[in-house]
């Protein structure tokens, strides 16, 4: 039994081992953190145990600089191999990342407005406001709706959302 990392360096030859580093610390980037904080701070390069990573604002270089040591221990169980020691945020150019799988909550189910009851029907009619009117209908739909289960996948993304 061969190790991954060692595979990857037979796969890759001209690649370096920092380099096949930085590739699995950027992937473990986008899997270890919510999908907020991926969308508005990426990896850019790896060197010698240093992370750096361009944001989309100075506000976000700013909160992120201030969760470094949440940051690095998400990484850090990711990848316990590679030693990510130091992060530094700074505002640049976001890389063209691989798409990232929403881990959002689909929308709520909701019940079809023809099939609401005839007491939210009657009320409903009484909502002189027409925008008001169908925010109402809308809301309603969705608190008619039969409850969903959530999936083991949907509760570890809403437990991965703290960070």
């Amino acid at each position: 039994m061969a190790g991954l990392s060692s595979l990857l360096l037979q796969a890759y030859p001209g690649k370096s081992k920092e380099e096949l580093q930085a590739v699995r610390v950027f992937g473990a980037w986008a899997k270890a953190l919510s999908v907020r904080i991926v969308r508005n701070a990426q990896p850019v390069k790896l060197l010698r145990g240093t992370l750096t990573v361009h944001t989309a604002t100075s506000a976000w270089a700013n909160t992120l600089q201030l969760e470094t040591d949440a940051l690095l221990a998400a990484l850090q169980r990711k990848v316990p191999d590679v030693r990510v020691r130091k992060l530094v945020f700074r505002v640049g150019p976001m890389p063209n990342a691989a798409t990232i799988i929403a881990l959002e909550e689909p929308p709520p189910k909701t019940v079809p407005m023809t099939t609401l009851p005839d007491d939210v029907a009657r009320e409903l009619a009484r909502i002189g406001d027409d925008e008001l009117r169908e925010a109402v209908a809308r809301a309603a739909a969705v608190g008619l709706a039969e409850p969903v289960e959530e999936s083991a996948a949907a509760l570890k993304a809403r437990a991965r959302k703290r960070f």
